[in-house]
């Protein structure tokens, strides 16, 4: 009688293990402390420091860098007096690219090729433009301008639209072999996840909860997308499965958790994380199961 009351209580701590929920992420590292309002993070493709946009003395957005072996935060460009949001990297590391806010309310693209030692300074054709992001293959950008998606060559400054949809479009992530980009879309009501291809054909949907789906992130790997959502009344971070469709919630905070990114060998993220209306730059691996 004993033996078959343990038997049959060892059967039920193994059912309820196996129907617990596997954690998909794993503890919570804070980055930085000075809770300045922050941005747009993402890390160097060797992976050995986080850029990120940052309240600077003043209400204005400059990008900063997190040496993370150090654990020191330096401004990237400390002559400069303008607004600089949005960094992206191309390929190695090699080119950098992010947005500037000239004074007379127009923004530029500027793109930095260290290898090469140069630098240009690009504006769309029009004079607001916004969420800029550089192709992993460091041949075209692409970015919003007013309320659609445009594709801009590096290699011969042709501008084409993507998009010409109803609502908003926004947030556009090109997928790490260049072939797709991921976006944003309020076309069919409340902000989805789509995905179309380089030349804005065969545009679909990826999500449909209720609430704001944005800011796609790739894996390195292009099998997953990191993205923000408050379809649970709050923002937090989210993982979407391109294979299977299926979709993780990988933060839970009573404030803010949003801009994640992914590390570059895909087996962690950062974000920024709201705590008592301070901000500041986390980080957490990503358990098997996620991955």
């Amino acid at each position: 009688m004993y033996r078959s009351q343990c038997l049959r209580q060892s059967l039920l701590i193994l059912l309820l293990l196996a129907a617990s929920p596997v954690p998909a992420a794993g503890p919570i590292e804070q980055l930085t402390d000075d809770g300045l309002l922050k941005r747009d993070p993402c890390f160097q493709p060797d992976g050995s420091s986080i850029l990120f946009a940052s309240r600077h003395r003043s209400p204005r957005m400059v990008l900063m860098k997190l040496e993370l072996a150090k654990n020191k935060v330096i401004r990237l460009n400390p002559a400069s007096n303008l607004v600089e949001l949005a960094p992206s990297f191309a390929g190695n590391g090699t080119v950098l690219c992010y947005q500037r806010m000239t004074g007379n309310d127009q923004t530029t693209f500027v793109i930095e090729n260290k290898q090469a030692g140069s630098s240009r300074q690009l504006s769309a054709s029009e004079a607001v433009s916004w969420n800029v992001r550089i192709s992993p293959l460091g041949d075209a950008v692409t970015y919003n301008l007013s309320g659609q998606i445009y594709l801009r060559s590096l290699e011969s400054d042709a501008e084409t639209q993507l998009t010409k949809s109803a609502g908003r479009n926004d947030w556009p992530a090109i997928s790490p072999d260049g072939k797709q980009i991921a976006f944003s879309s309020s076309r069919d009501g409340d902000y989805e996840l789509y995905l179309m291809g380089l030349d804005g054909s065969q545009p679909r949907r990826l999500t449909t909860a209720s609430g704001l789906d944005m800011r796609p992130r790739w894996s390195p790997d292009g099998k997953q997308i990191l993205f923000t959502s408050n379809r649970d009344g709050n923002y937090e971070i989210y993982l979407l499965d391109l294979e299977s469709g299926k979709q993780q919630r990988l933060t839970r905070h009573q404030e803010q958790d949003n801009f994640a990114c992914w590390h570059p060998d895909g087996k962690q993220l950062a974000w920024v994380r709201e705590n008592q209306g301070r901000f500041d730059i986390c980080r957490m691996p990503l358990a098997n199961s996620a991955r």
